[in-house]
């Protein structure tokens, strides 16, 4: 399995940042991994969420009814605004106490990948992305168990998800430091076992 060095002298600087299509796994398996490594975990959807309702519009609103009422833009507006508020917090904290890192792996969004003014922020931190790639129709079997997203067209989602999938692997694909494929029905316990598995191979690597 190819994996593409950073130029820095680090393995895997932190933060970490697990990206991927929705419900490849990206919270579950990114707390657990976070638990392995002995670092802090944040769930971009629960930053916003804990935005949202900081905000007296908002207050009552999920996520998903966000975005289906004020649209993408404005979504991936308070993304940007409270995922960079939370790291710049951290950054604050990492400085005064002088460290160079900062110990938080992060589950992104789903679409984050789309908020190009939120990814060139999230480099700017030097942390380790990794794309968490699984196969196309178990992700949208998972998804539309919960009935069809509003990013989704009602008509034809399995035609749409496809063009989704397909442009979205092509950004994960360029902008990932890393990519950790655990395509497959296997076990959550199994899942993490070939991600931890993937990151002992990088420390292997950069002896």
């Amino acid at each position: 399995m190819a994996v593409k060095k950073k130029s820095n002298q680090l393995a895997v600087p932190t933060p970490l940042y697990f990206f991927g299509m929705k419900h490849c796994g990206k919270t579950t398996l990114g707390r657990l991994t976070a638990q392995a490594l002995s670092l802090g975990f944040l769930d971009a959807d629960d930053i916003l969420s804990d935005y949202l309702s900081s905000l007296a519009d908002y207050t009552s609103m999920t996520i998903r009814e966000f975005y289906h009422i004020e649209g993408k833009h404005r979504f991936q507006e308070l993304e940007y605004l409270s995922l960079t508020e939370n790291l710049k917090d951290k950054m604050t904290v990492s400085v005064s106490s002088l460290k160079k890192n900062i110990d938080f792996l992060y589950a992104l969004g789903g679409g984050a990948c789309d908020n190009t003014r939120l990814l060139q922020f999230l480099k700017q931190t030097m942390g380790t992305f990794f794309y968490i790639k699984q196969d196309e129709r178990i992700l949208l079997n998972r998804i539309l168990q919960k009935g069809i997203p509003p990013f989704l067209d009602s008509k034809n989602p399995e035609e749409s998800f496809h063009e989704l999938f397909i442009a979205r692997s092509e950004i994960y694909t360029k902008q990932a430091d890393y990519i950790i494929d655990i395509s497959g029905n296997q076990s959550i316990e199994e899942s993490l076992q070939m991600i931890i598995t993937y990151l002992n191979t990088l420390k292997t690597l950069e002896k």
